[in-house]
Formats: C-alpha cells, sequence, structure tokens
C-alpha cells in the first residue's frame, strides 16, 4: 500500500511538472512571436520560423558601410550583403563633388562636396548585381562604379 501512494505521488510530480514546462513553453513562444510582431516582424515570419525554414529576418541583420569617393573611385568597388536586409550607405567626399546611387532600389545620397557625407538606407529585397554609381557629370563614364551583390 506504501508503495502504491509513493507511485500515486511520484507521478502526479512528474504529470504536473511536465504540464507546467508544457505551459512555459507556450508562453516563451508566445511572447517571442508577440515581440517580432511589435518589431514590425509579420505573422508570416513567424510561420516562417515556427516552420523551421532557414529565412532570415530582416530586422535582425542590419548592415552598415562607410564608403568615400573622390575622382573618379569609390573606396569599395564591391558590397556584399543579403537579401532582405537593411542596408545603411554613409557615403562621403574626399574630393570632389560626388554621390551615391544604386537604381534598382531606388537609394541616392544626396551629392555633396569635398568634406561633406550624406547617407542612405533601403531594404535589399531583390536578389542579383547592381551597379552603383556617382550621377556627378562624366563620373560613371570614367570609372566611378561599383557592384551591390545581392545573394
Amino acid at each position: 500500500m506504501q508503495h502504491t501512494v509513493i507511485a500515486l505521488v511520484l507521478a502526479i510530480i512528474i504529470i504536473g511538472g511536465g504540464g507546467y514546462l508544457l505551459i512555459q513553453n507556450k508562453e516563451t513562444s508566445h511572447t517571442d512571436e508577440q515581440n517580432h510582431m511589435e518589431e514590425g516582424g509579420s505573422y508570416e515570419d513567424v510561420m516562417e520560423k515556427k516552420d523551421g525554414d532557414a529565412m532570415m529576418e530582416a530586422s535582425a541583420a542590419d548592415v552598415t558601410f562607410d564608403l568615400t569617393g573622390k575622382n573618379f573611385s569609390f573606396s569599395e568597388k564591391e558590397i556584399r550583403v543579403k537579401k532582405g536586409q537593411k542596408v545603411t550607405v554613409n557615403f562621403t567626399s574626399e574630393s570632389g563633388f560626388h554621390d551615391w546611387i544604386v537604381d534598382e532600389f531606388n537609394a541616392a545620397t544626396d551629392r555633396v562636396n569635398s568634406g561633406g557625407s550624406s547617407s542612405v538606407t533601403f531594404v535589399a529585397d531583390q536578389e542579383g548585381e547592381f551597379e552603383y554609381y556617382c550621377s556627378v557629370g562624366s563620373h560613371r563614364a570614367l570609372g566611378m562604379v561599383g557592384t551591390l551583390i545581392v545573394e
């Protein structure tokens, strides 16, 4: 009889503990989903994460590049980002009057003189290779170009 009571008490403790852990896990999962939605994530993002897809959450992958320009080149000939990333380009002119543009993302800094700077932020929402360039005069034709690669 005493063994039966002990077994019954242990069973209640084990079942109760399992139930508690299950409830805690659901509450944590709900909180994570709610936080993601409050940060601008979508319901589809949450479902993709729950389904185990290796989709990258855009807000978790912001990138910033500091570029300079001079007659007639950029400090970086190639920039690589992941699809869905929010990209910020901080552009400074070392010498001359320049800007930084990539048409496919409608992204452009202001034109700035030597020592001046301007920034632009955009979402890299399509894969491929895209030319960025300076739109001042014939700077593009003179080689003031680079490649934005979105993987």
